[in-house]
């Protein structure tokens, strides 16, 4: 079925038949878009993110393999370059900016919000191989004592707060 996939795609690009592969990849997790251009040319694979939303992008993006990731980030324009590494949570943009050269970070770097290169700069200070470099800085930390009503607000509050979609540990 991956095959059959394949070429539908191929041929919906081809065919200039981007809403319907618009569609198609909405209805889609992040891992399964992966799968199904992972044999697509990098200029292909370039049109598929144009038709993803940003944070759709920034998820399939994550689950991309480096060097993968590498051969993109030379094709997107600056916006769409943008929109996928602020979307990216701050642990995965960590890890990508690890395999680059120091002059392609420092680009990546200048793009960013404010905020988002805090982060980003914040876990990269910490050693590699550590649990601070792998972490995500957005959690909310809930206490035994909150009410399950209580801690859905709070959830709630600090993903309007920060803008993100918060991580919240199990203990």
């Amino acid at each position: 079925m991956k095959i059959e996939m394949q070429v539908d795609i191929k041929k919906l690009i081809e065919e200039n038949q981007f809403k319907v592969l618009k569609e198609l990849l909405t209805e889609q997790e992040p891992v399964k878009i992966v799968e199904m251009i992972e044999e697509l040319e990098s200029e292909d694979k370039v049109i598929v993110f144009r038709l993803l939303s940003k944070d759709m992008a920034a998820n399939v993006f994550s689950e991309l393999e480096t060097d993968i990731q590498l051969k993109l980030l030379a094709l997107f324009k600056e916006e769409k370059l943008r929109d996928i590494i602020e979307e990216m949570d701050p642990d995965d943009r960590a890890e990508l900016f690890e395999e680059l050269p120091a002059n392609a970070v420092k680009k990546l770097l200048s793009i960013l919000s404010p905020e988002e290169r805090e982060q980003t700069l914040l876990l990269l200070n910490y050693p590699e191989d550590s649990a601070g470099r792998i972490m995500n800085p957005y959690y909310v930390d809930l206490k035994e004592e909150y009410t399950a009503e209580y801690s859905l607000k709070h959830i709630r509050s600090e993903e309007r707060r920060v803008g993100k979609e918060c991580f919240v540990p199990c203990r």
